[in-house]
């Protein structure tokens, strides 16, 4: 026997469970219309309410499985925490699970008796407002505003109010958030602030796995991990969050049990939840880096969707569409592996960008060999335990049992030797070739080596990464080897003076291309 059942969106705790008869058994419906669920529903479950209200939003698609999601509405106002989403397989289009948290008839019906549906605080005072509560002293840019209805915070009883949703973005920082303003008196309804800089919570991740904390010569099982592979960090969203999400991602599963402690985020890697913190961590670290320290500031694809554990197969991939990055967990479970996940998330990095760069199918072994590229730059200075896997992309994900740890290798090296002239034709081709794509990928790490800045405390890597990004502004079509090597040439010069150009140029010509202006 099927059943469905409503389960609060904050808390995760079920509202009320509803099981077909035998006249709703093998209920089927389409996209286009809300019929037989939703009005099965609204008929037999313990909350009424009214479907008409509801208005289809968006699908998120899996490989087995797409989650409808409805949002209800009154007099064509979205209500801010009023939802409903459908699960069904997508073979059979059957469905077999529904999840909601939606205003009923009498909470509708107080609404209708406030008659509060045109704003008497006006937009432009919220925005004031919105940026007030902010915080006054800093700059502001609006990224969206909306009506809405809300209710106040922490209240699940009050009836909502009629609300200016603003969602605002620190114009020269990392805070962010959205504030909701009363529409008739002014006042503040609701704020949700996200990725500040203190007030984070906590949780386990690896760095960027735990082969490289390891000294034993042995290798152990991933699925019995010592407790010393993990390290404890800031998982950058608010304290009081049970939601991963922030503005550079949002990691779920389909296949999980919801986070029950607030801002606690320890789980062991077996957890798929683990997957959905290091995603969101790593998504994280990587935008800021960029952001931040490399001044990349429209390198940002925005709030990448990363769905863990969509299938058992060991495979992931990057969505350009949906900008959604889908991790397997066959063999060992790609989320295991920082470098998996840095790769994926390049692929968004390119495609905004160079977006017809991203779909040219001749261009593809150029595309993983910089995303190989991004992901072992910015993990090398965590490798300081093992330097001889500096070059070594993903060692922990083509995990072999038996090996050791010195002879531990990755999916892909970046310290190959090989000509240009080794791997055409297919380089240019629409065949992925894992050594046409390292041949790419050591390309761009020598460059990177011979442009490090070099003092007693650290390796300044900076300058390699930033020819890497800026060359995707500067090529033009055709996407070739020595397009982008000119590319890189122009943006050394435009934005580093020309520095080092004779190394650059060596470096070419070691490699067998030839730039020409």
């Amino acid at each position: 026997m099927k059943s469905f059942s409503e389960i609060c969106q904050c808390q995760g705790h079920c509202l009320s469970m509803h099981r077909w008869n035998r006249n709703d058994s093998g209920i089927k419906y389409r996209r286009s219309k809300k019929v037989s669920v939703i009005e099965s529903l609204a008929r037999s479950s313990d909350k009424k309410f009214s479907p008409e209200l509801l208005k289809y939003k968006k699908v998120v698609g899996t490989p087995a499985e797409n989650y409808l999601f409805y949002r209800q509405s009154f007099r064509g106002i979205p209500i801010s925490d009023g939802w409903l989403r459908i699960d069904e397989l997508v073979q059979s289009q059957e469905c077999v699970g529904v999840h909601s948290r939606l205003l009923d008839d009498k909470a509708i019906g107080h609404l209708e008796s406030k008659g509060a549906t045109k704003p008497v605080f006006k937009e432009k005072g919220a925005i004031a407002k919105a940026k007030e509560v902010m915080g006054p002293t800093q700059s502001w840019d609006i990224l969206d505003v909306q009506l809405c209805f809300r209710r106040p915070n922490r209240s699940k009883t009050t009836t909502p109010k009629l609300a200016w949703r603003i969602r605002l973005a620190q114009s020269h920082g990392v805070r962010s958030g959205e504030v909701y303003i009363d529409a008739v008196s002014g006042t503040r309804v609701a704020v949700h602030r996200t990725t500040w800089s203190s007030g984070f919570a906590s949780g386990f991740v690896f760095r960027p796995n735990p082969l490289l904390r390891m000294t034993d010569n042995t290798l152990p099982d991933p699925k019995n991990l010592p407790r010393s592979s993990y390290r404890e960090v800031k998982i950058p969203v608010p304290i009081g969050s049970r939601v991963l999400r922030n503005d550079f991602a949002f990691a779920w599963s389909p296949v999980s049990e919801p986070h029950e402690k607030a801002g606690e985020f320890f789980y062991e890697a077996s957890d798929v939840r683990f997957g959905q913190t290091m995603a969101l961590y790593y998504a994280t670290w990587i935008q800021r880096y960029i952001r931040d320290t490399l001044q990349f500031k429209r390198a940002n694809p925005g709030q990448v969707e990363f769905i863990v554990g969509f299938n058992r197969e060991d495979n992931s991939y990057y969505d350009l569409q949906r900008n959604r990055v889908y991790l397997g967990l066959g063999g060992v479970p790609d989320y295991q592996d920082a470098e998996v996940i840095l790769h994926e998330y390049a692929h968004g990095i390119h495609s905004v960008i160079n977006h017809p760069f991203s779909i040219d199918e001749k261009s593809i072994n150029l595309r993983e060999g910089f995303c190989d590229y991004i992901a072992l730059s910015v993990c090398e200075h965590l490798k300081e335990l093992h330097p001889d896997m500096e070059q070594e992309f993903a060692t922990w994900d083509a995990w072999q049992k038996g090996k050791t740890v010195a002879e531990s290798r990755g999916l892909r090296r970046a310290d190959d030797n090989d000509l240009l002239s080794d791997t055409q034709p297919v380089i240019h081709s629409s065949v992925r070739s894992d050594r046409a794509s390292s041949f790419w990928t050591g390309l761009l790490w020598d460059l990177r080596e011979v442009l490090l800045v070099r003092n007693t405390q650290q390796k300044n890597t900076h300058h390699g990464d930033s020819l890497a990004l800026g060359a995707l502004y500067k090529v033009d079509a055709p996407y070739t080897v020595e397009n982008f090597a000119k590319a890189i040439l122009l943006y050394n010069r435009s934005h580093w003076d020309g520095y080092k150009e004779r190394e650059i140029l060596r470096i070419f010509a070691n490699r067998g291309v030839i730039v020409t202006f």
